[in-house]
């Protein structure tokens, strides 16, 4: 039979480790939800960045240019008013 104190010295050896693995745990979890905040935002930062970049394509093609855009470049033919 194990004796009162080395029982004592076991189940607080236990009690260390349960809490240091506890412990480690929650610190990856944490960890874990971070990364998936950080890839949540870079999931949008990428889509924004290519829609801006379509923007700037679509507005440099004068096939898709709006009347705005014509009408623009009509004005600047003709010169000042």
């Amino acid at each position: 039979m194990i004796g009162p104190t080395t029982g004592a010295a076991v189940a607080t050896l236990m009690a260390l480790v349960y809490k240091a693995l506890y412990s480690e745990s929650e610190q990856r979890r944490l960890l874990i939800d971070d990364l998936v905040s950080t890839r949540g935002k870079l999931v949008r930062m990428e889509s924004e960045t290519a829609r801006l970049a379509e923007r700037e394509r679509l507005a440099r093609d004068p096939r898709h240019a709006g009347p705005g855009h014509v009408q623009h470049h009509s004005a600047a033919a003709r010169g000042p008013p």
